[in-house]
């Protein structure tokens, strides 16, 4: 099953998330089928247009494939519609 999910990089104490397009069976830190976009929490209050990206197209493309979405991707993208 393909999943849409968040995955951890950056520094210790300043993290920085991809939101990629994986099968679930892989660790969030292994392989990737296809990065769609970048959440930064550091600076989210900062500056929210540039901290949180989605590639919309690649987002709903997706979904019509059957994609499962973690509850928190689907939070970041409602804030995302929103900036």
């Amino acid at each position: 099953m393909v999943i849409i999910r968040l995955s951890r990089c950056g520094k210790k104490k300043q993290p920085f998330y991809k939101i990629i397009v994986t099968d679930n069976r892989k660790s969030c830190k292994g392989q990737f089928i296809q990065k769609i976009g970048y959440f930064d929490c550091v600076n989210f209050c900062i500056n929210k247009k540039s901290s949180l990206f989605f590639n919309k197209d690649y987002y709903k493309y997706w979904l019509s494939k059957g994609a499962q979405v973690s509850k928190r991707v689907v939070y970041l993208y409602k804030k995302f519609l929103e900036i």
